[in-house]
C-alpha cells in the first residue's frame, strides 16, 4: 500500500515523500513512548523497512519535513495577537482523512490507536466505538472494518493528547473475524501489529505525522 504525495483533500495539509530518514525517529517513538502495540509492531517489522511519508502543512519543504521534533509557529488572530490557533486540530483532520483514504483504497480495514494518557480505571472512558483494554493499557479502535470518518477522527484525537500518536491501520483479509467481542484483547493487539499496512506516528510537536508503510 502507498499514498501518493500531494495535497490532502479538504485540508490545509499535504503528504510529502521521504526516503528512509525517519527510521530512527519512528523507532524511538515506538520503543521509547509506545505501548505493547508499538512494541509488537517493532517485533514483527524489526528493520522498519518500507516507505515513508510526512503529513505536514501544505508548502512545507522536504528539508523542513525532516525536522520531526519541531512544530510551526501558530497562526495569530488579528483581534487577539496573543492567541495561538489550534494548528494541531488541522493536523488531526488531515490524519483522519489519510486513514479513510487508505481504508477506501484497500476496500476494508480497521484502525487502532494507543491512548497513552488513559488508564483502565479512568471514569471518563467511553466507547469510540470501542475502548480496548489489554496489558493494563488503553487502546481506542474502530471495532469494525466499516469505519466511519467520525470514528477515525476521534481515535486520532484521543491518541494525540500527548503529541505521541501511534496509530495502526490494518487491512488483512478475514479481519472481520477479529471484530468479535469474544476475542481476547491481547490477540487483537498482536493481530493488528502483524497485519499493519500503515502506521501514523505523531511528529512535529503534535502538528504533523510520519506515515510509514511497513514492508
Amino acid at each position: 500500500m502507498d499514498y501518493a504525495p500531494g495535497p490532502i483533500a479538504s485540508t490545509e495539509y499535504s503528504v510529502l515523500e521521504l526516503a528512509d530518514e525517519p527510521i530512527d525517529f519512528v523507532r524511538g517513538q515506538l520503543t521509547d513512548y509506545g505501548l505493547t502495540l508499538s512494541n509488537a509492531l517493532v517485533r514483527h517489522f524489526p528493520k522498519l523497512s518500507g516507505s515513508y511519508r510526512a503529513i505536514v502543512p501544505t508548502g512545507t519543504t522536504r528539508a523542513r519535513a525532516l525536522q520531526y521534533r519541531s512544530g510551526w509557529p501558530a497562526p495569530r488572530r488579528p483581534d487577539n495577537p496573543r492567541w495561538s490557533g489550534p494548528i494541531g486540530v488541522a493536523s488531526r483532520l488531515a490524519a483522519a482523512t489519510v486513514i479513510m483514504d487508505l481504508i477506501e483504497a484497500n476496500g476494508h480495514g480497521f484502525v487502532i490507536g494507543e491512548d497513552f494518557m488513559a488508564r483502565p480505571t479512568d471514569r471518563w472512558l467511553k466507547p469510540v466505538p470501542t475502548t480496548l483494554v489489554a496489558y493494563d493499557q488503553v487502546y481506542q479502535w474502530s471495532g469494525t472494518t466499516d469505519v466511519p470518518f467520525d470514528t477515525a477522527h476521534e481515535i486520532v484525537d484521543l491518541s494525540n493528547r500527548t503529541f505521541v500518536s501511534n496509530i495502526i491501520v490494518a487491512a488483512p483479509d478475514g479481519a472481520e473475524a477479529y471484530m468479535a467481542p469474544s476475542n481476547r484483547p491481547e490477540e487483537i493487539i498482536d493481530y493488528a501489529a502483524s497485519h499493519a499496512v500503515a502506521v501514523l506516528v505523531g511528529a512535529f510537536d503534535g502538528e504533523g505525522y510520519i506515515l510509514w508503510f511497513p514492508a
